[in-house]
């Protein structure tokens, strides 16, 4: 994981994190997860996708799975099929956002937790 990039987005994802309730020391999982979609948003988080993960963020694989589970009862992470997920639509915005400019996190999260 590049420091420098997980850095840009660390507040943003821990924000979102406990917003929904989880521990913002999932942080560094999403990101990685984040760093694993394939071109069609979509994340294989496979036995070997896992243990990198769990590497990455310096924590255990039995970690990395509650943390999907976390974020699955959150709505934040869809399972597609068995292995195969995606992370929120518009989470994914808010970190292709954090790139280019602070704009983005303002209108997430404004769509994120509407009431509407």
């Amino acid at each position: 994981m590049e420091q420098s990039e997980y850095a840009k987005v660390a507040l943003f994802l821990e924000d979102v994190l406990l917003l929904h309730g989880i521990r913002k020391s999932v942080a560094p999982i999403v990101f990685g997860m984040y760093a694993y979609q394939n071109k069609n948003e979509q994340v294989v988080l496979n036995a070997y996708v896992k243990s990198e993960l769990a590497k990455q963020a310096q924590t255990t694989k039995g970690t990395v799975e509650n943390a999907i589970l976390q974020l699955q009862q959150a709505e934040l992470l869809t399972r597609i099929e068995r292995g195969t997920y995606a992370l929120h639509p518009l989470l994914v915005k808010g970190m292709n956002g954090l790139e280019n400019t602070g704009i983005a996190i303002k209108n997430c999260l404004h769509k994120l937790w509407s009431f509407d």
